[in-house]
């Protein structure tokens, strides 16, 4: 049997298994069970097709190597496949089941590298490779899945299924370069800010960056399970010390550790920590319950009262039990009821005389016993105690005020163009503008070297290392500008020092620059006075009286001024800044006492060229040199010698070589003095005085 027979007698053999398949999922359908088969239905109908292609095939080549003769029936063959696969295709059963499953949001990216392989990855699974999916709204999908500087070069750009294979590839282009994002994401790992205190959420927090790193350098195909050492290494130095004491202390006896028990070990501290702040905060709640001092399970409840504050005598109110001679505003404030000749009568109100009064001070969980402003007093009587004089508890608790300072949430750009969100105080007091030093890690500009000391209230003095330039934007305008920033850990307080209450005041309609202004949160960044009074428009809307006022500027609208808060003491902060120039010049002085004179490294024979030069050359008044001086006393000594050369530069002049400058000279045009002097040679027959020109030392005037 020749090959080409072979080759026929196992495509016959082939078709024939094709057509078993094709004959089973026309018996499914014939024999469909709406309970049992459903599940069957995308399985069968992929079947369908995968024998349709393969018969395509086969059926090609029988033509090829079979009998001209029968190509007739060979045609005959491929119509009925295919009227049978046309008809299975459209009478197969649908598949009349829904799942209602959760809705799968698209990935997100906005031109972070470090996310860049799980939002490619992402989004090549779920939209770029499903075919179901047409290609217009492929690039719909594209387009909504971009943020930010990533969804910036594509602003422009047409939805339409044309448009997709570039954008993608402009996008794979720009991102998918593997060299570029192995270096970023080695940066990444130096740049994570490390910790200085203990804090779950921001191990939590540096763990998962480190890790997000770590794989991703893992699907760029690094080596990273062989990297244990220097992985460990550099996550050790990000952690507080009682952390890597704790590791430490874990690991002192075990020869060979792995980046894997590193993490656990993290993940595992994390919960730790978590769950003692929780028990912690449970027990503060409870221990903040108060108890009045002194008091038995069998006293009697206390009298309900009110505090009362009295600035008008006016107004004063009388004792309700006592006739209007028996009463006087003497020293008071405010009262207590006490209990007198079997009545009930205020003292502070009542003239006749009061037992004297023990008081016995409670302080509530986390305030200070020592309260500057009046008390309240509050008397529970307590009939079963041996002391006849009433319990007494002291609080302190009055009504305050505190001032709001202009805080703005704006947007940072980073080097790589990215914007990061901020919270800044507007601060005109400041000579300089401060960012922390967390936010700067964050940012990774370029930073420079200063010696700056900013001097503050009471002279007190920091010195400042570091600074970066940086460029800040509005959220809610178009606002932007560049600004130098000085460095430090942590400029100032949280703003406000304490919560506001903000529920009875009546708001403009107006953007806010701060909408969280009335809660405590820490500073990132303060805008000094260099730009101040130009973030400022001039307008300016009050609440009314008690409360601050609304003051527009570039960044939206702030909030400050006094505000009256009930509170038991306000934390004062109070910003000024200034550049101890005097600080400076001292250290100027310091450095200029301190520096070594320089001193000189010529040899012998250069210290001889040196005073040679200075004896023997001199200038004129307008700093030139007298190079013809020498040449003028010779040619005086030797007339013969005189006159040759005169009759040599004559000639020289007449032929256009040079030409003669009148006084005054036009200094607007260029020209030059070239130095000379005469060469001779007796035994010449044409020309025994020869001029050379140093053009060497040419002097070009302007």
């Amino acid at each position: 049997m020749s090959r080409p027979e072979k080759k026929l007698v196992e495509c016959f053999m082939k078709r024939k298994a094709l057509f078993v398949v094709r004959d089973s999922v026309e018996v499914f359908i014939n024999n469909f069970d709406n309970q049992n088969d459903v599940f069957q239905i995308p399985i069968r109908v992929e079947a369908l097709d995968r024998v349709y292609n393969e018969f395509i095939d086969l059926q090609t080549e029988i033509e090829k190597y079979d009998d001209p003769e029968k190509f007739e029936e060979h045609m005959q063959e491929r119509a009925t496949f295919e009227a049978r696969y046309c008809s299975a295709k459209a009478n197969h059963p649908p598949a009349n089941f829904h799942l209602r499953l959760p809705k799968i949001d698209l990935p997100k990216f906005d031109g972070d590298l470090s996310r860049w392989l799980s939002f490619r990855d992402t989004f090549t699974s779920m939209v770029h490779s499903n075919a179901d999916i047409p290609t217009v709204a492929k690039m719909q999908y594209l387009l909504q899945s971009l943020e930010g500087e990533a969804h910036k070069p594509f602003e422009s750009t047409d939805i339409s299924a044309d448009n997709y294979t570039l954008t993608w590839d402009a996008l794979l282009k720009r991102y998918d370069n593997k060299r570029y994002l192995k270096r970023q994401l080695f940066r990444a790992l130096y740049d994570l800010p490390p910790l200085n205190k203990e804090s779950p959420q921001e191990l939590h927090d540096l763990v998962d960056d480190y890790q997000r790193h770590v794989k991703a350098l893992a699907k760029l195909n690094e080596p990273v399970i062989h990297w244990d050492t220097p992985l460990i290494n550099l996550l050790s130095y990000k952690l507080d010390s009682t952390t890597l004491r704790a590791w430490e202390e874990k690991t002192s006896s075990a020869d060979d550790i792995t980046y894997e028990e590193l993490v656990d070990f993290l993940y595992q501290r994390v919960r730790m920590l978590k769950s003692v702040v929780t028990d912690l905060q449970q027990r503060s709640n409870q221990v903040g319950q108060v108890k009045v001092a002194g008091s038995t399970p069998n006293q009697k409840k206390p009298f309900k009262m009110k505090t009362i504050c009295y600035s008008n005598v006016q107004h004063f109110p009388r004792c309700p039990f006592v006739n209007a001679e028996n009463w006087y505003p003497k020293n008071a404030y405010a009262g207590i009821v006490s209990v007198l000749d079997t009545k009930r009568h205020h003292t502070l109100l009542h003239e006749s005389a009061v037992p004297k009064v023990q008081s016995t001070p409670v302080v509530m969980s986390g305030q200070s016993s020592q309260q500057p402003n009046p008390p309240t007093l509050t008397v529970v009587e307590s009939p079963g105690s041996a002391n006849p004089n009433p319990q007494v508890s002291l609080s302190a608790q009055s009504y305050q005020s505190t001032v709001l300072l202009e805080t703005v949430n704006l947007l940072v750009v980073d080097q790589n163009g990215k914007e990061h969100p901020a919270r800044a105080l507007l601060d005109s007091g400041s000579m300089c503008s401060f960012i922390t030093k967390k936010l700067s890690n964050v940012l990774n500009l370029r930073r420079t070297k200063v010696d700056i000391a900013v001097s503050g209230i009471g002279e007190a003095s920091k010195q400042i290392k570091r600074k970066l330039t940086a460029t800040i934007k509005s959220k809610l305008l178009s606002y932007s500008t560049t600004l130098d920033f000085l460095i430090l850990k942590k400029p100032t307080v949280c703003l406000p020092t304490t919560p506001i209450d903000i529920s009875s005041w009546q708001f403009p309609d107006v953007p806010l620059a701060d909408p969280r202004f009335h809660i405590p949160a820490d500073v990132d960044m303060i805008v000094g006075g260099e730009v101040y009074y130009d973030l400022h428009t001039g307008c300016k809307i009050s609440c009314g009286e008690g409360k601050p006022v609304f003051v527009e500027t570039s960044f939206g609208w702030t909030v400050s001024g006094k505000v009256v808060i009930q509170s038991p003491d306000v934390p004062r902060v109070c910003h000024l800044t200034t550049v101890d120039r005097n600080l400076e010049q001292a250290l100027q002085k310091f450095w200029e006492l301190e520096a070594v004179e320089p001193c000189s490294m010529l040899s012998a024979e250069e210290n001889f060229c040196e005073d040679q030069y200075a004896t023997t050359t001199t200038r004129d008044s307008s700093g030139r040199y007298r190079r013809f001086l020498n040449l003028e006393k010779r040619l005086e000594r030797d007339p013969t010698t005189k006159a040759a050369y005169c009759r040599f530069m004559e000639e020289y002049e007449r032929l256009n070589h040079m030409k003669k400058l009148v006084d005054p000279v036009d200094e607007t045009k260029p020209h030059c003095f070239l130095p000379h002097h005469p060469v001779f040679k007796e035994s010449s027959t044409t020309t025994k005085v020869r001029c050379i020109l140093q053009d060497v030392f040419w002097i070009l005037c302007e």
